[in-house]
């Protein structure tokens, strides 16, 4: 996306037709020639970033690694309608996860495309490498130990596996949707969820009674069903705490941290599980709850987090020009967008949808630089992010104009000398007379 040059300040305000309110846009493009969006905001190659697109043998090696796994599942189970009920339990335990983790990324919602590659390297490369690696490890190592192998040789692989992910998306481009600590979450947890849904097809498919599927439902889907995506959450808060630190060595420390955090957890899970039934309920209400808890408390914290930077980034928005008081207003919280969307025909409902991601993600990246992460390539997401604004707002303002009524106003407030600026200048008087 290239940035145009502004406009000369000498000649006025730029073109427009005549303004329903002291508040509205100009209902034209704001700069001559910059065409329209068509769709969501999609980054464009940058020169200090080498662009990297998703690495086609990890899609390859994803659908091979779900194929064979599918396979195996079927050509294990006891009979078809065994294989078919594995399928439905396995799909009930997925989706009621998948659900917490999307009202989880509600702020900023990840790409489709990126969601769905997690859950198939999980349930595809993760699942057929750690098979592999533990047939190789029981073999030479653990003399096929059962005890040693569950402890510490299906952590290592699993762990390791999944959370290969995370370090997958902090290469190329991709590392733009890893700017929070939610979303480092959302991509643990749909690789997590995977995994797990590939794991509970392979065990109910093998079901033989009735009674045996009951237990394996109540352990696997009542009590389990956030085992994997929490443990390669683990791995998540190291990942995420490594992007935080400016040094190599400090970044690798931060994500063997997680990494082992996640083995440790996930050991003592499988041992309990090894050792009684007395004491895996222990485990699991002494060490699992309770550090359960402690998560999801910090998953809602990161959550509410991202809400109030957003809030606090429209009041510069105002002022530059991007944005009216009005339109801040309903910005600044999911109920409202949600409020004022609500009706609304699925054409307009999906442009409101894109003006409010493109705002949100520009809030965040304004938010990163002024914490002092300022790179040239922020610098020119930042530019390019609110040009795409810019154009959005043009572009729906027949929509979003009559969303602004009975909402109280955002007043504009002049950014802080370490703020970006906005790639263009901005509207004589703007939004801050």
């Amino acid at each position: 996306m290239s940035v145009p040059q502004p406009p000369d300040p000498q000649h006025g305000p730029w073109p427009g037709s005549p303004q329903p309110s002291p508040w509205a846009r100009p209902a034209v493009p704001p700069f001559p020639g910059y065409g329209m969006p068509t769709g969501p905001y999609r980054p464009v190659p940058i020169r200090t970033v080498r662009r990297a697109g998703a690495p086609l043998a990890g899609i390859i090696l994803a659908a091979i690694g779900a194929a064979v796994i599918a396979y195996l599942a079927l050509s294990g189970a006891t009979t078809v309608g065994t294989f078919v009920g594995a399928v439905v339990l396995s799909t009930v335990g997925a989706v009621v996860v998948i659900a917490c983790y999307m009202w989880l990324d509600r702020w900023e919602p990840e790409p489709p495309t990126y969601l769905i590659w997690a859950f198939l390297w999980g349930g595809g490369v993760a699942t057929a490498g750690a098979m592999l690696f533990e047939e190789l490890l029981a073999a030479l190592v653990f003399d096929h130990n059962d005890i040693l192998v569950a402890s510490i040789a299906a952590p290592l692989a699993e762990e390791g596996l999944k959370g290969a992910f995370l370090l997958i998306m902090l290469t190329g481009l991709r590392r733009r949707e890893m700017t929070s600590l939610t979303d480092t979450l959302v991509y643990a947890g749909m690789a997590g969820i995977g995994f797990a849904f590939v794991e509970n097809l392979l065990y109910f498919s093998t079901s033989e009674s009735v009674g045996q599927t009951t237990f394996m439902f109540f352990a696997r889907i009542l009590m389990g069903a956030f085992a994997h995506p929490f443990f390669t959450t683990i791995t998540a808060l190291g990942v995420h705490a490594a992007t935080q630190q400016r040094s190599a060595g400090a970044k690798v420390t931060m994500v063997l941290l997680g990494f082992s955090g996640a083995m440790l957890l996930h050991g003592l899970w499988n041992f309990s599980s090894s050792f009684s039934i007395t004491a895996y309920v222990l485990t699991y209400l002494v060490v699992m709850v309770p550090a359960f808890v402690v998560l999801t408390r910090q998953a809602i914290r990161s959550r509410r987090l991202e809400g109030m930077v957003v809030r606090r980034e429209l009041p510069e928005m105002v002022w530059s020009g991007l944005i009216s008081p009005e339109e801040a207003g309903w910005l600044g919280s999911l109920r409202t967008r949600a409020a004022r969307t609500r009706g609304l025909p699925r054409d307009e409902a999906r442009a409101v949808a894109t003006f409010t991601d493109a705002v949100t993600e520009l809030a965040f990246v304004r938010d990163r630089i002024k914490r002092g992460w300022s790179t040239p390539e922020q610098q020119a997401q930042q530019a390019e992010l609110a040009m795409f604004v810019a154009d959005l707002h043009a572009a729906a303002a027949p929509v979003i104009e009559p969303m602004t009524g009975g909402i109280p106003v955002v007043p504009p407030m002049a950014p802080p000398p370490n703020a970006p600026l906005p790639p263009f200048q901005p509207r004589p008087g703007g939004w801050r007379g």
